[in-house]
This record gives C-alpha cells, structure tokens and sequence, in this order.
C-alpha cells in the first residue's frame, strides 16, 4: 500500500503526515526525524530491533544507513531535517 502523505515546506524542516508505514528505505543525507503527534509508532535501523518512538523525540539517520517506520495507532506527522 502507499503512503499518503502532505508535505508543507518550512525553512529547512519538511512535515509529512503518514497513515502507513515508511518500507526500509536507504537515507541519502545525513537525516533527523522528529515525531511531532502521532501514538505507538516505532523507528527500526536496518539488522536492529525497532523501538518506540514518541512526540518530541529525534532520530539521527546517517547518510547510507537503512531504516523503517512502523506504523502505530495513529496517523503521524513528522518533520524531516537533512543536513
């Protein structure tokens, strides 16, 4: 299934509003993911076990790493950072 999601550009932030999983993806910059609202959803790095990640907290993601966000109970919305 695909992600939908709105995306609204803001400095050097991106804000995108999920309802499904993000499928393991390889990050091409070096990438901070900070969930803003969103209940239950969990951050996985490749070969890791995933962990809970809730509102206000950041994830580093280094340029070449994969990664996965698992859907929770909720819709989430997110802001991307790349450096």
């Amino acid at each position: 299934m695909n992600n939908f999601y709105t995306t609204k550009p803001k400095t050097d932030v991106t804000i995108k509003e999920l309802t499904e999983s993000i499928e393991t993806t390889i990050c091409k910059t070096n990438t901070w993911i900070k969930i803003v609202q969103g209940e239950g959803w969990s951050f996985q790095y490749g070969g890791r076990l995933p962990f809970r990640i809730q509102p206000c907290e950041e994830v580093y993601v280094p340029n070449g790493v994969t990664y996965k966000l698992i859907k929770g109970k909720t819709k989430v919305v997110i802001e991307v950072r790349e450096d």
